[in-house]
């Protein structure tokens, strides 16, 4: 016989599921054990507003950032070179870091 506590609402048996972690969603709205961590402290966006650039710190203390594109088709905002994989001591080192690497953020085309 099932573990459970009785609803007395319906007069059903409703199982008992131990509590897990929630997990953070990703940039897509997938349940990612890799977002788990990150907690997103600065975005700079680009002067029309269609790409950004995130930056992170992880639980490790270090600090990443990502280039997002939004896709009009989709509605949504979506990762763009996996740059996420870069990896700083601060967060001035991860902007100097994606300046050099983003294209538009480097060319002076964004804003805070």
């Amino acid at each position: 016989m099932r573990q459970g506590v009785r609803d007395e609402a319906d007069n059903q048996t409703v199982r008992q599921v131990p509590s897990r972690p929630q997990l953070k969603r990703g940039p897509l709205g997938i349940s990612n054990p890799l977002f788990m961590s990150d907690t997103s402290i600065k975005t700079l966006f680009s002067n029309d507003r269609l790409k950004k650039v995130e930056f992170f710190r992880r639980a490790d203390g270090s600090f990443g950032f990502e280039e997002w594109r939004f896709r009009s088709a989709e509605g949504a905002w979506a990762p763009f070179g996996r740059r996420s994989l870069a990896i700083c001591d601060s967060l001035d080192k991860a902007e100097v870091e994606a300046r050099g690497r983003v294209e538009w953020l480097g060319g002076g085309g964004a804003d805070a």
